[in-house]
């Protein structure tokens, strides 16, 4: 298996009695994760200098694919194309802001690749796109932006702010 970073062991922090979620259950977390929440946090870099970016996205009911769409004259699209290992975060924290603890984070770390128009996904890609953010499409059909598929290699699945379950693909 490819890694795109060194292994950090998942661990709870904190009282012995709490359980995390297992391993079976972890997909469908993540999956109810990703659905609840249509915009999340690209994480890329260049020359070791992080940056950030918040995009709408869509992704593969296999969770192996995140994608999105940004225009070739962005920064976002610049980096992409000097580093391909990134990050993606997603959380709940706008719906669950009375109690903290109940706020779900998931991380999914890989290689974002840009998806060729001539390329077998390219046109299930922009569907999975439109279908989920179907005010954007016009803008996900234009000529000047790019589809991106981040391949994930893992997710980090992070609740109550310390307790970590990690799900390998």
């Amino acid at each position: 298996m490819q890694r795109d970073e060194p292994i950090i062991e998942s661990r709870v922090i904190g009282e012995k009695n709490k359980i995390l979620p297992q391993k079976s259950n972890l997909k469908v977390t993540l999956k109810k994760l990703l659905k609840s929440s249509l915009y999340g946090v690209l994480a890329t870099q260049y020359k070791s200098q992080p940056y950030t970016s918040l995009l709408a996205y869509a992704f593969t009911g296999d969770l192996r694919n995140i994608i999105f769409v940004t225009p070739q004259t962005t920064r976002k699209y610049k980096l992409l194309n000097n580093c391909k290992r990134v990050a993606f975060q997603v959380d709940n924290r706008g719906n669950s802001p009375k109690n903290i603890m109940h706020i779900e984070s998931i991380t999914a770390t890989g290689q974002a690749n840009l998806i060729k128009f001539e390329s077998p996904e390219y046109k299930s890609f922009v569907k999975l796109l439109i279908k989920r953010h179907s005010y954007l499409k016009e803008f996900i059909e234009s000529p000047s932006c790019c589809i991106f598929s981040i391949n994930v290699v893992r997710y980090f699945h992070v609740i109550r702010f310390q307790e970590v379950s990690e799900w390998p693909l």
